[in-house]
């Protein structure tokens, strides 16, 4: 009843919950971003760790002379590299935050 005797009330409030709204949003994609950031540092450092840890393999059977015959077909593992695709989604994220 309120906002129908003042019109001008329903638009104020209105206007504020897009307010909220936005902010929020802001919010989301603030926290999208960094995630985003902590989770590429972290697969880049296992990838690290996992190419390392097949060298060191097969480095070991190597030396036994028996490089892929114990592993077979699972010898050659490729692990794929995205993080400079996840860098350029963040860099539009905090782009379209700052818009």
């Amino acid at each position: 009843f309120f906002a129908i005797a003042f019109p001008s009330y329903g638009i104020s409030k209105i206007t504020r919950e897009v307010i909220n709204m936005a902010n929020s949003l802001d919010i989301l994609a603030n926290s999208t971003a960094e995630s985003l950031e902590l989770i590429t540092a972290e697969m880049v450092a296992i990838r690290t760790v996992a190419m390392e840890n097949c060298l060191a393999l097969d480095y070991l059977l190597f030396a036994r002379g028996v490089t892929c015959a114990v592993i077979g077909a699972e010898c050659c593992t490729y692990i794929p590299e995205n993080s400079d695709e996840i860098t350029n989604l963040i860099q539009k994220i905090r782009i379209m935050i700052f818009r």
